[in-house]
């Protein structure tokens, strides 16, 4: 998703600068022809290289500040310190986004040979519509291309995860059937991740029942050991019952004491 939306926000970009190179070339070549040969006050009517559908402005700032537009051309163009700075020949031109009339211009200042600065402001009504309609259609397409790489990215996931829920399972029935003989099986092609981890988990169970055999045989041999003595005991103790209960079978002293001991 970061990296679709990363693309889709930089071949935004690049459109809109391709855009924004395209007016602000033509509005140089247009600008320097009027600082050099004339004075758009003084125009009676629009250029003949002046779109009819797109709605393009002109003015002059003097030096003083003032600013001048033609008599053709209802509203004028902002003036800035800027612009008053290319007027006065501080610099040479200068490139900034007004808004006139609530529509948003690229305008340009240029310094003319007169001793003023010329304004031209081109409409960029087309091109921020071209960008609003490219912009709605690549969130269309990273949407469509997000869903779609989760649902690869999940089925994948799940499928690569298989190995290892069997793994997670053969643990949890040796844990429930305390069987240590069941091992977790090892496939041909197993990823290798996962054929170690189960490899680990039947050496771990090896050792699990090497170590319970241990214990089993300790405590059989224990009971080997303890089952002679025991045997003494209980039969000393069954004599000496016998003859508590039968005066017939009378122990003498030595005997007794013998039998106790």
């Amino acid at each position: 998703a970061i990296a679709v939306v990363g693309v889709s926000v930089a071949a935004w970009l690049l459109l809109r600068l391709e855009l924004r190179d395209e007016v602000a070339g033509d509005l140089g070549q247009q600008v320097e022809n009027l600082a050099l040969y004339h004075d758009p006050t003084k125009l009676a009517s629009p250029p003949a290289w002046v779109r009819p559908d797109v709605s393009t402005l002109f003015g002059v700032v003097e030096p003083n500040g003032s600013s001048r537009r033609p008599k053709f051309q209802s509203a004028p163009l902002p003036v800035s310190p800027s612009d008053v700075a290319v007027a006065i020949g501080d610099t040479e031109q200068t490139y900034r986004d007004v808004s006139v009339d609530k529509v948003h211009y690229m305008m340009v200042t240029q310094h003319s040979v007169r001793g003023d600065a010329v304004q031209l402001a081109a409409d960029m009504t087309d091109q921020d519509n071209t960008l609003t309609h490219f912009a709605v259609l690549l969130i269309g397409a990273d949407a469509v291309a997000i869903v779609v790489a989760a649902a690869l990215g999940y089925g994948l996931t799940v499928a690569g995860l298989q190995p290892v829920h069997r793994v997670a399972a053969a643990a949890a029935h040796v844990a429930h059937t305390q069987d240590l003989r069941a091992a977790v099986p090892i496939a041909r092609r197993e990823p290798a991740e996962v054929a170690s981890v189960a490899a680990s988990v039947n050496h771990m169970l090896m050792a699990l029942g090497t170590s319970r055999e241990a214990q089993r045989q300790l405590v059989d041999d224990a009971s080997h050991e303890l089952a002679t003595p025991l045997t003494s005991l209980r039969t000393n103790v069954d004599l000496l019952l016998r003859a508590e209960r039968d005066p017939d079978r009378h122990l003498s002293d030595v005997d007794r004491q013998r039998l106790l001991t």
